[in-house]
């Protein structure tokens, strides 16, 4: 018996590669991952929470991902395109690299590469970005000294009056 083996038309992968090409071109960022012993319950859970900040999850093959950078001249070492990738197309970039990040930690979600700000970035710059704090963790720690230092200056100044009125 012979297997029929299911493959996409030619068609259809020029479709697939220009429409991951024209994704490239209108999100800020984009993070390959390698979705592999996830559960579809998990990878829909990643999807749900992407939406919720404009961000889209895509699984092609690697040689369609392959084409639509090298069509925008990303060129990755060839070992980012082993096993099962997707596409994490990122509107907001600090806000999705904290999400997949966090992901990862739960689930078996691996980053192996991508493009930050038009630049190719790997695992560690992607990860060392994912890791600042956002805007409003920053703001609330300033407000925290600042108010921790305004105590210990009227602290100060209440015990330099006391000692004025016993002097």
């Amino acid at each position: 018996m012979c297997k029929k083996k299911i493959s996409l038309s030619c068609s259809k992968k020029q479709e697939q590669v220009e429409r991951i090409t024209n994704f490239i071109d209108d999100f800020a960022s984009i993070v390959i991952v390698n979705y592999q012993s996830n559960s579809v319950a998990k990878i829909s859970e990643l999807r749900k929470k992407l939406r919720s900040i404009q961000s889209i999850f895509i699984v092609s093959t690697n040689n369609i991902i392959k084409r639509a950078f090298s069509k925008k001249k990303f060129l990755f070492n060839e070992n980012v395109f082993s096993g099962m990738n997707a596409l994490v197309f990122l509107k907001n970039t600090m806000a999705g690299l904290k999400m997949l990040a966090d992901f990862c930690k739960e689930s078996k979600l691996v980053i192996k590469s991508g493009v930050i700000d038009g630049k190719i970035s790997d695992y560690n710059y992607i990860m060392k970005l994912a890791l600042i704090p956002s805007r409003k963790e920053i703001m609330s720690k300033i407000v925290s000294c600042l108010n921790t230092t305004t105590l210990v200056v009227n602290n100060f100044i209440k015990a330099l009056k006391e000692e004025n009125k016993k002097a």
